[in-house]
């Protein structure tokens, strides 16, 4: 039994955030200049009007055209849009979050050298420390939550899918 218009639209709409994810990749690892956030919000941008036109052909044809196919069209505009929106403000979160870069840092090498300015730096170890993620042992930061850490590892781990280092 094949499967109905609105069937395949709703397919195409639980695949969109694979497709952008396996896109986001080739073409974040070939545009190394602008910001990776700008470069995603392109691509999300452009997105949009393509998987538009992947649903509009996979519904053309139905019968009856009219209501039902511009309100699933209007659907999977509304989703990936949403996808789009939840992605980029995770991937930014990876790209410019200090503390989740910080807990990665102190758990290779303890406090980095890059935080050269004290308060700066006894900022986020106190913020850290407060949500319960490190300890302080007197000598040297330990981690105690694993959470936020086990956040950054797979936002470290996706920058490295994508190239960012």
């Amino acid at each position: 039994m094949p499967f109905s218009a609105l069937e395949r639209v709703l397919a195409l709409v639980l695949l969109s955030p694979v497709l952008l994810y396996l896109v986001h990749i080739p073409v974040s690892r070939s545009f190394r200049g602008p910001p990776p956030q700008a470069v995603l919000t392109v691509l999300i941008l452009l997105f949009q009007p393509a998987t538009l036109a992947l649903a509009w052909l996979l519904i053309r044809g139905s019968s009856p055209p009219g209501t039902q196919n511009i309100l699933a069209l209007a659907y999977a505009l509304l989703v990936n849009l949403s996808t789009g929106y939840v992605y980029f403000f995770v991937f930014s979160m990876g790209e410019t979050a200090r503390r989740i870069r910080l807990l990665h840092e102190i758990r290779d090498s303890g406090v980095p050298s890059s935080y050269s300015e004290e308060d700066v730096l006894d900022t986020r170890l106190k913020r850290l420390r407060e949500l319960g993620q490190i300890s302080f042992d007197g000598q040297r930061y330990r981690l105690r939550g694993k959470v936020l850490y086990r956040g950054a590892l797979l936002v470290a781990a996706w920058r490295k899918i994508l190239g960012l280092k």
